[in-house]
């Protein structure tokens, strides 16, 4: 994935100092820092979001770079998710309801939720996972095999082991594709954000101009 949008946003950013005036202390707190962190850690994990560095083997350098192109696209969705939280004032994150990119889950899930599910069994925490893995309605304990690739359907797999007496294993698979749209549908967010400062400083030199300056008056003293 390339850097133009990132670059672009960071641009926009400190292009002048009205984002810092405007966020540095936004209803008492810092949230310059937020803004500068978030755009810090995307410029880290952009270049490495890509599909070509990834090997569809089963051995452990093919698992170690698969846990790291997860990680940095859940490092670049997290930011994304605090941006917008900064800009539009919310505690609502973008893409609540999507549910296009996703098409082999292993049960229904919103594509936001199902990147948790893929992001906890073949990273965060594989040994002690929970969650509606039957697709039954109900969570249930969980333990991810090692990860690789070429033992299922998908570019990748893990076994999920049930800690239920004579339940049986499922594989859980991904697909590479999948997994780089995720990441490209959330990193283009960039360019609602940009639009949004472009409507906030437009509105707060707009403000500015209808702010009447009072007419200083002379009084002489007799």
């Amino acid at each position: 994935m390339d850097r133009i949008m990132i670059d672009k946003f960071r641009e926009k950013v400190n292009k002048n100092d009205l984002i810092w005036h405007m966020y540095h202390n936004k209803n008492g707190r810092n949230q310059w820092s937020i803004i500068c962190s978030a755009m810090n850690w995307i410029g880290v994990v952009v270049g490495a979001i890509d599909t070509q560095r990834l090997i569809r083997q089963n051995n452990n350098e093919a698992s170690i770079k698969v846990m790291m192109f997860i990680n940095c696209i859940d490092i670049l969705w997290e930011s994304i998710q605090q941006l917008h939280r900064v800009f539009f004032n919310t505690n609502k994150i973008p893409f609540a309801d999507d549910e296009s990119v996703f098409e082999h889950k292993l049960f229904a899930s919103k594509d936001n939720e199902y990147f948790k599910t893929i992001r906890a069994c073949f990273s965060a925490h594989p040994v002690n996972l929970r969650d509606n893995f039957s697709n039954l309605g109900e969570k249930e304990n969980r333990y991810a095999s090692w990860s690789g690739g070429g033992f299922s359907s998908g570019d990748f797999s893990v076994i999920l082991y049930s800690n239920r007496v004579g339940c049986d294993s499922v594989f859980l698979d991904i697909y590479f594709d999948e997994l780089f749209s995720f990441a490209r549908k959330r990193y283009y967010y960039l360019q609602t954000i940009m639009d949004e400062i472009d409507r906030q400083i437009d509105k707060y030199y707009l403000d500015w101009r209808k702010t009447k300056i009072p007419k200083w008056t002379i009084r002489w003293n007799k």
